[in-house]
């Protein structure tokens, strides 16, 4: 089996799934919809869907979907290592990415309309400490891990607000409150823990209050491992790199399509013989992500826990 590069898997996974089936003869004709007769069976009416812009699969007929890759492993019967090989040996244009990839545009900077005034270290308002006991996250891990942030939007510079703030690697904060639900400037937040024995682990989390409640649930003081928190699911194309670097991999990602679609493009882009990709998500089967679970195991109570040195 040969060994590719994470840029080289990139172009393989983007090997489209008609070229697939028809590799594998199987019948690649599709009606307006793009549904194709199902590869793993006869049938009279079309049940296998596919999605040419994100090159995702589902079929109806026995309820499973994936990637380009789970589709080469599910007709092949085969590893992911082998699947990589397959693509490769499809693509007779293949060429290693290093020889032809062309440096992407400068990237444009999106226009930043919210404007930070202040952060403080330690939390003393009230409504912010209500909303995160909601949720089930104590004053003692938000002091730890989050600030308190007063900003202003540039459309109203004299109307101030109040979140909590977790910062990333753009140099801004996603904000958090009863009634926002925005960013300073988006990007992925990476925490790096002190020494793991030799071997290294990452919890993936896709937003930072899954990574709180994963904290208050496991009643860690410190972090047994790097963290990265996507802030975002859509994030996850950036984080690739620096969590590919571990040896394994735990994913905490929400329990929706969306989540699934990322932990299985993860799971193919990082695959290989010294990493593990885990789904940690069984901890909270039955919830939407992480933090829905631990909000229904909170006392109403822990809303009004905090001392009177509390300000408004």
């Amino acid at each position: 089996m040969a060994s590719y590069t994470y840029e080289e898997k990139g172009v393989l996974l983007s090997t489209p799934i008609e070229a697939v089936l028809s590799y594998f003869g199987k019948d690649a004709s599709h009606d307006k919809s793009y549904f194709f007769f199902s590869p793993f069976r006869d049938e009279a009416n079309r049940s296998f869907h596919v999605n040419p812009r994100k090159n995702l699969w589902y079929d109806f007929g026995i309820a499973e979907g994936g990637t380009v890759m789970t589709l080469v492993m599910k007709l092949s019967c085969c590893s992911p290592e082998e699947a990589f090989d397959t693509l490769a040996q499809m693509n007779t244009s293949f060429i290693p990415s290093h020889l032809y990839a062309a440096p992407l545009p400068a990237r444009k900077e999106p226009e930043r309309t919210i404007v930070i005034d202040y952060v403080a270290k330690e939390f003393r308002k009230r409504s912010l400490l209500n909303f995160a006991a909601g949720r089930g996250i104590s004053k003692e891990t938000l002091d730890r891990y989050c600030v308190q942030v007063c900003y202003h939007t540039v459309y109203s510079p004299n109307l101030k607000h109040m979140a909590i703030g977790f910062a990333n690697e753009a140099g801004g904060y996603v904000l958090r409150s009863n009634s926002v639900k925005k960013c300073s400037a988006g990007g992925i937040t990476y925490l790096t823990c002190g020494d793991q024995g030799g071997s290294r682990t990452v919890a993936v989390f896709e937003g930072f209050f899954d990574f709180l409640s994963w904290i208050e649930d496991q009643g860690i003081d410190d972090l047994p491992c790097d963290v990265c928190v996507l802030n975002s699911v859509a994030n996850y194309r950036n984080a690739l790199g620096r969590i590919a670097m571990n040896q394994e991999i735990h994913l905490y990602l929400d329990n929706d399509k969306a989540g699934r679609e990322a932990a299985g493009h993860i799971e193919c882009f990082c695959v290989n013989d010294d990493t593990r990709v885990v789904d940690m998500s069984h901890l909270y089967d039955g919830y939407k992500d992480y933090n829905e679970m631990l909000t229904d195991k909170v006392s109403t109570l822990k809303s009004n826990s905090y001392g009177s040195y509390i300000t408004e």
